[in-house]
């Protein structure tokens, strides 16, 4: 073969695997979805080398109850939230000696609850796939594999032949992953929304009940943890983020736990702990295990506060080698507010929430009765930009506004722009452009007959985010996050001003 030819082939192949990488980047999962386990791993790699005093391990729990901007705001702690969905503790394990190649944390904070639990394969693919390949992956994926015949360590080294299949389902992000921008503002926290009607109050200590039995390999890794953080001269606690199905035998075995390796574990489902932090389940948490934005921050005063007392975590507010965290603060704090806003079931508290530079796409029907509204509700929609005369008229109306667009170039009342508006009988076509380039379409159609209701239609992106039930509907667009951070609807005729989503 001539030195020319050797160079042809030498090309092929060089072309032929930097296509294979890019179609195996295209089609792995990115999950973006609520638990948002690429952002935070990938989010991990952006960190500069040891600048992580605090590490947060565990699983979703971990990451929607513990907030490290929280605890840097507050008392100046660097932490990162390092979880992923239903992380196993094999993988945590593991992260935590990937962790360790590049920071040097004083504490860790690991959250207990998948000592019970035995997890599916998908968990440790959301918690490996986006690992950087080093020793620690491969030997990772390696003991994995080897420990469960029906898995294939060849598709864990060439992900392509796992996910091959996706190209029906790929969507914009996939392709456009390798030129995101992968800091994370959140440090791996994800900030969330909602409320749940859980009757939760806490679990009172039980010492005569007997240990819950923990999962073996949970256990076997528990241990490895426990001693890898020794080793390293780390000071491990153990906690339990507020959880309703929590119970007297599961908290026996964390505690024994602790007690035996002579580690600190705080039980935040004790009711002792619940009335100091002033927690209630139905305003501050999500669902039956998770906390929203309101519960993480509680749980982060506390936390935060034990660990500046405790274990002399230093405070790095003012140092430069730390402005990163400085500069990532108003991002995340914007972040808070909106799921805060999405949080938020009472009008009159919703529209103070409203975050500044956001646009509001507006739709009411005649058969609201907008004179009912609290005259200062209604003077705060005119400063938004509605026009009060038409709200009062008993026709259709809608309007995209620009609430804080400033005063040049201004149409409304107060600093509103208004970007386009129609009032009349039906409201079928008002569709443009946000500021940002994204497309709205606003459509509102009159029932056919006196039992049905109006058909509200609000799309940004194509996608459609009408709230459900007939009244004011709002929907807030973030600019910021290029999303919809929430859409409602208000019933004037209806006691308190509930929202509606």
């Amino acid at each position: 073969m001539s030195k020319r030819e050797l160079m042809r082939s030498a090309s092929f192949l060089v072309l032929a695997a930097l296509l294979f990488q890019l179609l195996t980047v295209i089609c792995i999962p990115k999950w973006y979805g609520t638990w948002q386990s690429t952002r935070i791993v990938d989010g991990f790699y952006e960190l500069p080398d040891n600048s992580v005093d605090v590490v947060f391990l565990g699983s979703s729990q971990t990451i929607m109850g513990l907030s490290p901007m929280e605890l840097y705001a507050q008392y100046g702690i660097s932490a990162y939230a390092f979880g992923t969905e239903e992380q196993p503790l094999y993988a945590t394990y593991y992260w935590l000696r990937e962790i360790l190649r590049t920071q040097k944390p004083m504490a860790a904070v690991l959250d207990i609850n998948e000592l019970l639990h035995e997890n599916s394969e998908a968990s440790y693919r959301k918690a490996f796939d986006y690992m950087h390949w080093s020793g620690v992956k491969w030997e990772a994926v390696k003991n994995h594999c080897e420990g469960d015949p029906t898995l294939s360590l060849l598709n864990y080294v060439l992900p392509l032949g796992n996910y091959h299949s996706r190209w029906e389902e790929l969507e914009s992000q996939d392709f456009t992953y390798l030129t995101r921008d992968k800091t994370d503002p959140c440090l791996g926290f994800v900030a969330s929304s909602g409320t749940c009607e859980i009757p939760y109050e806490g679990t009172e200590p039980e010492p005569e009940m007997e240990p819950e039995t923990p999962a073996p390999e949970a256990a076997l890794y528990l241990e490895k943890i426990i001693r890898l953080c020794q080793d390293q001269g780390i000071s491990l606690i153990l906690v339990k983020t507020p959880r309703a199905g929590w119970n007297s035998g599961k908290h026996n075995l964390a505690s024994q736990t602790a007690q035996d390796y002579h580690i600190p574990f705080l039980d935040f489902n004790d009711p002792k702990l619940l009335e100091e932090m002033d927690f209630s389940y139905a305003n501050d948490a999500r669902d039956a295990s998770h906390l929203n934005i309101y519960g993480a921050e509680k749980l982060g005063a506390y936390l935060g506060r034990y660990l500046f007392t405790q274990y002399e975590i230093p405070d790095r507010r003012g140092d430069p080698l730390y402005a990163h965290l400085e500069q990532l603060l108003p991002v995340y704090e914007r972040k808070a507010a909106n799921a805060k806003l999405a949080t938020c079931t009472e009008f009159t508290s919703w529209l103070e929430l409203l975050p500044k530079n956001c646009v509001l796409v507006f739709a009411t029907d005649s058969s609201v009765a907008f004179s009912r509204l609290p005259k200062p509700v209604q003077e705060q929609l005119g400063w938004l930009g509605l026009d009060l005369t038409i709200c009062t008229a008993g026709i259709e109306y809608a309007a995209v506004l620009n609430p804080w667009a400033g005063a040049s170039g201004s149409e409304g009342e107060g600093n509103s722009q208004i970007l386009a508006w129609q009032a009349g009988i039906g409201i079928t076509d008002l569709y443009g452009s946000l500021p940002d380039g994204s497309a709205y379409e606003l459509s509102l159609s009159r029932p056919q007959s006196e039992e049905e209701p109006y058909a509200y239609s609000m799309k940004i992106n194509h996608g459609e985010y009408a709230a459900a039930g007939a009244g004011i509907h709002l929907l807030v667009y973030d600019p910021a996050e290029k999303a919809v951070i929430d859409s409602i609807c208000v019933d004037p005729g209806k006691p308190g001003l509930l929202v509606e989503r």
